[in-house]
């Protein structure tokens, strides 16, 4: 998923969020957050909202049966004002 925001600075930032799955316990890990605590629990609520919904997704997949790994990757956006 990519998402564009405003960081404190004012700059526009691009941010790429990836999550690869792969067999386990249902135990989540990030790479790439740095110090940003928000974002991590971004990414572990999103997974408890997934694991919680799992069945409506589909009947044969089980949550638990999986680990998680979020990534992200962020980067500046420079843009141009119109003349």
């Amino acid at each position: 998923m990519h998402a564009v925001t405003v960081d404190v600075g004012g700059h526009l930032r691009l941010y790429r969020l990836a999550t690869q799955v792969t067999a386990g316990n249902g135990s989540l890990k990030t790479s790439g957050l740095g110090s940003n605590s928000g974002a991590r629990e971004a990414f572990k609520v999103g997974l408890d909202c997934f694991k919680a919904n799992v069945s409506r997704v589909s009947s044969s997949i089980e949550a638990g049966d999986h680990d998680y790994h979020g990534t992200s990757s962020s980067s500046t956006i420079r843009v141009r004002r119109a003349p």
